[in-house]
């Protein structure tokens, strides 16, 4: 649903863990790595790793997870986020999807992974919120690069978009064509 490829899987339960206190092992890897909740009464960062501090040009974790990307969002937006809400972190499925994001206003397109993580929150509650890994695609030229833009452009419109093969099989649509169809 709205992103090229996309793939879900069920994913299994398992430990709980503290954030910052369990992620640091995540400092280590080269790819950048986000926790965030989409939940509809308060979308947020929640965490990241340095390779993410890298990508969006921010100081520190801090920098970062004080960033306000939810405030002044567009129709398509939420519903998307509504969406990765439904599919992660309620009904705990791994979302594989590429996005495009603009750290500095520069546009990086990236394969990314959304999956449920159970974490204590502030209020010593168990939470599943979605882990999310980022992998900027590197070897793309300039056409594909714009192809991916305006694919992605699509995906934001309010506009009901859906693209199919010449014998009618569904290719792809945005998130207000799947809601509008019940997909």
């Amino acid at each position: 649903r709205g992103c090229p490829g996309h793939f879900m899987a069920s994913y299994p339960s398992g430990h709980v863990h503290r954030l910052p206190e369990d992620m640091g092992i995540l400092h280590e890897v080269d790819v950048p790595v986000w926790i965030a909740t989409y939940n509809p009464e308060k979308v947020e960062f929640l965490w990241c790793n340095q390779a993410n501090v890298k990508l969006w040009n921010n100081a520190d974790v801090e920098e970062f997870t004080s960033m306000d990307m939810f405030s002044n969002r567009s129709e398509a937006l939420i519903k998307m986020q509504n969406e990765l809400f439904d599919l992660v972190q309620v009904r705990k499925k791994v979302h594989y999807c590429r996005r495009t994001m603009y750290p500095n206003g520069k546009a990086v397109s990236a394969d990314c992974t959304f999956a449920p993580l159970q974490i204590i929150n502030r209020n010593g509650e168990e939470e599943t919120v979605a882990i999310i890994t980022a992998r900027p695609v590197q070897d793309m030229d300039a056409g594909t690069l714009e192809a991916n833009r305006s694919h992605e452009m699509l995906r934001h419109s309010p506009i009901l978009t859906a693209v199919f093969t010449t014998s009618g099989d569904l290719i792809q649509s945005n998130v207000t064509a799947s809601k509008f169809y019940g997909g």
